[in-house]
């Protein structure tokens, strides 16, 4: 992960901006494609193939997590924690 010169982390603006949304309008969402365009666009003219891959597979994961969340497909924090006790016992 790279630090931009103001400091803040690169992974935090792709967060920003996937949890905020479309900037235009917030009425309607941005499409997948939009999406990985902004991406792209975000990212600097020397990235590489591997490195465009990656941060849209990022993103991608992000959304998923944030749909998943929007359904109620959530586990309670207190049943991760008795969970993660159990396999660090074992």
């Amino acid at each position: 992960m790279r630090l931009r010169r103001n400091g803040f982390c690169e992974a935090t603006s792709v967060k920003r901006s996937i949890a905020n949304g479309p900037k235009k309008n917030d009425s309607q969402s941005m499409s997948d494609k939009q999406i990985a365009l902004e991406t792209i666009q975000q990212l600097p003219e020397s990235a590489t193939l591997a490195e465009i891959t990656k941060r849209l597979e990022f993103v991608a994961a992000v959304r998923e997590g944030l749909d998943q969340v929007q359904r109620g497909e959530t586990v309670p924090h207190e049943q991760v924690k008795r969970e993660l006790a159990e396999w660090l016992t074992k």
